[in-house]
């Protein structure tokens, strides 16, 4: 279901080489080993087969970013993308081979002193340790600082889960170093006086690990500086820095700070460009041959060769079935429940947001009517429901003592009692639907063997059958620049529409982009209440903009990392919105 494939991805820009006269691609990984510590990253060579030295190293941003610490700088050059790691800025150029951005590291890992092989599919930089020369801490206007003075530059990593930041640095500390950093009762009690706590440093097997207490309240944010090599770690209220990244064309990442009342609020998004030849934006969901299931939404859309994604609609965590719309490609995956709101899009720009209901009527051939009440849905209700191979070959009742009955070719062709929930899968007839009887089985009796059977299906509004891909979620925030929000009309709950949470949300501006939409919490609070993420989302631009499955499912992903959290502490998810792209021949 993926907009690309691996096989597709050779055929991509990276896989045709740099425009340089005599250069092709040499290797590729998945695995980066830095320093000996093995990584999932990507990578490319590429060059002159006979001439080590113009070969070229091209690494994943990501792995760049994470594992070695370089800081990813604004730039409206999708081209080159200007990086900042122990040195003024440097511009590194930028290739693709979906779903990831590659940048050509080569005069950076030279320049630094690594040591670059290839070996099969696994990439081996290594960096002779420096030596941790310093180690400085003190209380600054905006919170804690701790510097780290290095010989010279060397990669780092930040894990952070609040309470403490734990930076792994690939340098080594002398024991007369660790001997002056080690606690003593007098270093304490200045400490206490200062509220700078001093910070932890143990070292060993080529590596320093400097564990800093981050007080409630407060961020951890690293910053290199050259001349001499330091490695500067701040504690901030909100360390968010505005960011503006064109990351490829018709996709800018972005991040800032944006204030709603009183409150302050760290905001990541995509801005998309439709319009862009190449980029196509699709629905999908965890499992390709069925539509039971959940996943990380990070490996989900790694899977799926997307090359950015954000979570979608509801969904039932126990039974791990859709609650809502799913239409891709102009077929209806899962049908809407409650008339909330959904949008629909063109891969030609045109974006709708609205509330929408689809009306399904079934007639017997004795003219008797009896509605439709979802499709291929994990909401249950007194009635009839309808399943097509989009739920996958077979259906497994959800609530005890359903009535099954299989349509093939708008013929009845035979019954079935489902029994006890959750352990008879039943097939789903080809070319045609099974439908599911729920506490009305008496309606069996207008169904006999061999009778035609005609459906008919009209949404509300008809004219979104305009648009290939739909998906829904709700409460819908805005629409035609008014704020629009009515929980109830969706049938959300009070203590739903009440509720403070980390939130996500899909909009449309009026230059017709779209934007995927990540709100983190803060320490004292759980996150924007509804009417503060349509107020948010108004600040953004958008005069069209639906409320996306939130709280612990909120991800936003692109290019192999999650930008607005850790992975270890988002939740599964059933479906999300994939951003697909793959770049024009050369």
């Amino acid at each position: 279901m993926a907009s690309s494939s691996p096989q597709s991805d050779r055929r991509s820009s990276l896989a045709q080489g740099p425009s340089q006269s005599g250069t092709a691609l040499l290797r590729r990984g998945n695995q980066v080993v830095i320093n000996g510590r093995p990584q999932a990253v990507p990578w490319v060579q590429w060059g002159k087969v006979a001439q080590a030295d113009q070969v070229n190293t091209a690494i994943a941003d990501f792995g760049l970013a994470q594992f070695l610490g370089l800081e990813l700088l604004n730039t409206r050059d999708f081209r080159q993308q200007p990086v900042k790691w122990f040195s003024p800025p440097l511009p590194l150029a930028v290739q693709w081979s979906p779903p990831y951005r590659f940048l050509d590291a080569t005069a950076l890992l030279r320049q630094t002193g690594w040591d670059i092989q290839a070996e099969g599919e696994t990439l081996r930089l290594t960096l002779v340790p420096p030596g941790l020369t310093n180690v400085s801490w003190g209380l600054q206007p905006s919170g804690d600082r701790v510097v780290l003075d290095l010989e010279r530059p060397a990669p780092w990593q930040l894990d952070w889960q609040g309470g403490e930041a734990v930076i792994t640095l690939a340098a080594t500390a002398s024991p007369e170093l660790l001997q002056r950093l080690a606690p003593s009762l007098e270093g304490i009690a200045r400490d206490a006086l200062q509220h700078s706590p001093a910070p932890q440093v143990e070292s060993g097997n080529g590596q320093t690990i400097v564990r800093v207490k981050v007080p409630t309240g407060l961020y951890p944010t690293l910053t290199t500086l050259a001349n001499p090599p330091r490695l500067v770690i701040d504690t901030r209220p909100l360390p968010l820095p505005p960011r503006d990244i064109a990351w490829a064309p018709g996709l800018r990442w972005q991040q800032k700070t944006l204030r709603v009342g009183e409150m302050d609020y760290p905001v990541i998004w995509l801005a998309l460009n439709l319009r862009q030849p190449g980029l196509t934006v699709k629905p999908f969901w965890t499992d390709t041959e069925t539509l039971v299931g959940t996943g990380p939404l990070l490996t989900t859309a790694q899977r799926q060769q997307a090359i950015a994604a954000i979570n979608g609609g509801f969904f039932n965590r126990n039974t791990q079935l859709p609650l809502g719309v799913i239409r891709r490609d102009g077929r209806w995956v899962s049908g809407p429940i409650l008339n909330r709101g959904a949008i629909g899009w063109t891969q030609t720009g045109a974006i709708w947001i609205g509330r929408f209901s689809l009306q399904e009527t079934l007639t017997t051939a004795d003219g008797k009517q009896f509605p439709v009440l979802t499709l291929n849905s994990g909401y249950v209700q007194a009635g009839i429901s309808r399943y097509t191979l989009e739920w996958g070959t077979t259906y497994t009742p959800i609530v005890n003592d359903e009535i099954l009955i299989g349509i093939q070719n708008q013929q009845v062709i035979g019954y079935a009692q489902g029994g006890p929930a959750g352990q008879t899968a039943f097939p789903i007839p080809p070319d045609g639907y099974l439908l599911t009887l729920r506490s009305n089985k008496s309606a069996v009796d207008a169904f006999p063997i061999g009778s035609l059977v005609k459906l008919e299906s009209r949404p509300e509004p008809e004219d979104v059958l305009r648009f290939p891909q739909i998906l829904g979620a709700g409460p819908l925030l805005i629409q035609n620049r008014q704020i629009v929000l009515d929980p109830k009309l969706e049938k959300f709950s009070d203590a739903f529409s009440r509720e403070s949470a980390v939130r996500s949300a899909i909009g449309r501006t009026v230059s017709g982009e779209l934007l995927l939409v990540a709100v983190q919490s803060q320490p004292y609070q759980a996150g924007p209440t509804l009417t503060e993420m349509a107020r948010m989302m108004e600040q953004l631009g958008a005069v069209d903009a639906l409320n996306l499955d939130g709280g612990s499912s909120t991800s936003l992903y692109l290019g192999g990392w999650l930008l607005n959290r850790s992975p270890q502490s988002v939740a599964r998810v059933h479906n999300g919105i994939g951003v697909f792209w793959q770049p024009p021949p050369k």
